[in-house]
């Protein structure tokens, strides 16, 4: 470092210190994995053991020892099950792997209690579908259940008239759309827009 500093080598004293970083990220990330295996095995402390687990992840998202062990936090169903799935399809979004979200929706969903959060997920889930697995039916259903959680978000019924055409399901749409006015008894004026929708 000092000689590369001395002889004024900016661009290999730059990677020296890239790899360094890269290192050290990496030892410290296998560190954490290391703690959190012994928290979540040997000592049955699952609670301590899943900031060290999301730690790691926040390193490097595609730790696998990381997210094998997240992925035990969220099958346990336990008080961390929710957190742990969180956290594990946020290390997903940013290693930009898009499969493994879809494929863990469902297990996701049955931890997270919050319905605006869930419905978060199933938008997210449902632009996943269409736009990547090229599949509008999953995004419907994924749209429909997001907007019977949180009927009230507009972003969520116009993605969801907008794929209801793409996938020819409007009867899903109208059902999901007629469930949601339902839910507009303080609003008239709303129910009668969403009204007009499936008329």
């Amino acid at each position: 470092d000092r000689l590369l500093t001395s002889l004024e080598r900016w661009d290999d004293l730059g990677d020296l210190l890239a790899s360094s970083v890269t290192r050290e990220r990496d030892e410290a990330a296998a560190h954490l994995v290391r703690l959190a295996e012994l928290f979540a095995g040997r000592l049955g402390r699952p609670s301590d053991a899943l900031p060290l687990f999301l730690q790691a992840l926040e390193l490097d998202p595609r730790d696998a020892r990381a997210r094998a062990g997240t992925t035990a936090l969220v099958e346990a169903g336990d008080a961390e099950s929710a957190a742990a799935a969180t956290a594990l399809w946020r290390a997903y979004r940013r290693a930009g792997e898009w499969e493994p979200r879809v494929a863990m929706l469902d297990a996701v969903l049955l931890v997270v209690a919050d319905a605006s959060e869930q419905a978060e997920l199933l938008g997210e889930a449902a632009k996943l579908q269409e736009e990547k697995a090229d599949d509008p039916s999953a995004a419907l259903g994924s749209l429909c259940k997001a907007v019977s959680l949180e009927p009230r978000r507009r972003d969520l019924r116009a993605e969801l008239v907008r794929v209801a055409d793409r996938a020819e399901g409007w009867l899903d749409a109208a059902l999901a759309l007629r469930a949601a006015a339902a839910s507009f008894a303080d609003d008239p004026s709303s129910a009668a827009e969403l009204r007009r929708l499936f008329a």
